[in-house]
């Protein structure tokens, strides 16, 4: 049996959100996640934009933490836009050890040479924000439950980390609004455009939203040819139908 899809699906909980990706690029926002590099639970706030590698077959249980909503995208033009699985990792791993070194060694340097700090700590933090625990706690809708990470199969996008402005947050600084939105904001700069071509699926939840969709395709990319926008139409499907045949 297959377990790895040649699509790639971003999940959201919301019509308009899909609606909005359709009509621009995916953006990098930010997303609250466990620092692997810090003991305990402490949370940093990563730029990112997450997608699985799950056949159609086994994703009910991705839909419940995520959203009824995805777009697909074949996995080739995932990997020319620098997309690329995570790397799960547990509390024993020698491979947090080693980053933590990396680290702490680029800290050491920075004392010596102060002008390329950020950019050395960019480097280290970018290896860890493609990190995640193997398992662990996720918290929705105000419920916290433990989840195996592992099984989402999940490959991020992220910007580039760094620069004049850091765009990654502490958890204390994403809890504030402002904040927040100012840099999603900043990261909005390193959206990923994509075209009809490359979208296997259009993924919405209930059968009745599929033809209003169809007619916002018309507007959505109307810059494109009437055949295109006709075969991208053909390629959405619910959410109710997955869970019935497949």
């Amino acid at each position: 049996m297959t377990i790895s899809a040649n699509t790639l699906f971003h999940f959201t909980s919301k019509y308009d959100t899909l609606i909005k990706i359709l009509q621009s690029k995916f953006f990098p926002r930010l997303c609250l996640e466990r620092g692997l590099w810090y003991p305990g639970d402490k949370k940093w706030a990563i730029p990112m934009v997450c997608f699985c590698d799950i056949p159609l077959s086994n994703i009910a249980d991705h839909t419940q933490k995520y959203g009824n909503y995805a777009i697909g995208i074949k996995k080739t033009w995932a990997i020319e836009q620098g997309v690329t699985p995570i790397l799960y990792v547990h509390d024993n791993s020698s491979f947090i050890g080693h980053g933590l070194d990396a680290l702490n060694w680029s800290l050491e340097l920075s004392e010596k040479d102060k002008e390329h700090l950020s950019e050395r700590l960019a480097q280290v933090m970018s290896m860890f924000f493609m990190m995640k625990p193997y398992e662990g706690y996720q918290e929705r809708d105000g419920k916290r439950r433990k989840v195996r990470f592992y099984d989402e199969r999940e490959w991020r996008y992220i910007p580039p980390i760094g620069g004049e402005q850091l765009n990654f947050l502490t958890e204390e600084d994403f809890n504030d609004k402002i904040k927040r939105e100012n840099i999603n904001s900043l990261n909005k700069q390193y959206g990923v455009g994509f075209n009809p071509d490359v979208i296997n699926y259009i993924i919405v939840e209930k059968e009745e939203e599929i033809v209003p969709l169809m007619h916002e395709l018309h507007s959505i990319k109307g810059n494109f040819s009437y055949n295109t926008v006709e075969l991208l139409s053909s390629r959405i499907i619910s959410m109710d139908r997955i869970r019935e045949d497949f």
